[in-house]
């Protein structure tokens, strides 16, 4: 979070907008991708935040979920923290119980490591429901700078990586409707980084000045300000479209 806090300082600009879902007739917000951004905007006091704003749930929005690779900490000590997460409790089992039990929900996380069986992360009392457990989780190695996102479920080490200590941290995947039920309980909040949502049209490159996201303006000055931000933009041949699938080497 620091990290993107000093980013902000030093580009002074908003480089790629979070995705937010709009759901039901109450229009409430759901944050989809880009948590950390916001979290860092509130944390630096701006009164307002450029998001790239879609219907959700959309058949149109792709759901995946990213796994995380920890990079120096071994299973032994990430397995020892977790069991001491209030609420919670650690099993050892097979990868294939394993990735049953979180396809049934009945795990929240599993941690896995080269030479190693696989450990869940459970609620304690099976009769509870909560995800507390999993952002406590995710607390532990938050802050670790070798932190990685993943698509796969299973660790592959080159022999450059032999000798290095490195946990997959593996998790459910969600569904749309799920993410809307978690979303709107308000004491209940999934981590950040374990879903990624795919979206039509992705804004991204936009570098939006921060200076008017953080001025003391109206959202009426603010809106007109884009608006005409972006008409300069396309008058400029700056704008571009790619409906094929792209891959990016700034970000």
């Amino acid at each position: 979070m620091q990290g993107i806090m000093e980013r902000f300082r030093r580009e002074a600009t908003l480089r790629n907008p979070p995705i937010v879902g709009q759901n039901g007739a109450k229009r409430r917000l759901i944050v989809l991708d880009g948590a950390s951004r916001v979290t860092a905007a509130r944390r630096l006091g701006y009164p307002h935040l450029l998001a790239q704003v879609l219907p959700y749930p959309s058949p149109e929005i792709g759901l995946d979920v990213w796994h995380h690779v920890v990079v120096g900490m071994s299973w032994q000590v990430l397995v020892q923290r977790a069991s001491e997460i209030p609420g919670a409790r650690v099993s050892i089992t097979n990868w294939t119980k394993a990735r049953t039990m979180l396809e049934s929900r009945k795990a929240l996380a599993c941690l896995r490591a080269p030479g190693q069986r696989s450990a869940v992360l459970c609620l304690a009392n099976p009769k509870r429901t909560g995800l507390w457990p999993l952002r406590e989780l995710t607390h532990l190695y938050a802050t670790d700078p070798g932190l990685h996102r993943v698509r796969e479920d299973h660790l592959v080490f080159p022999k450059e990586w032999l000798g290095e200590e490195r946990v997959l941290v593996v998790f459910p995947r969600f569904r749309q409707d799920e993410i809307v039920r978690i979303a709107l309980r308000l004491k209940d909040r999934l981590p950040m980084g374990i879903t990624r949502h795919t979206v039509p049209n992705r804004a991204l490159r936009v570098h939006y000045p921060l200076e008017w996201l953080e001025a003391n303006r109206s959202i009426v000055e603010k809106r007109r300000h884009l608006a005409q931000f972006l008409e300069e933009r396309w008058a400029a041949g700056r704008i571009r479209h790619y409906p094929e699938s792209t891959t990016l080497y700034d970000e």
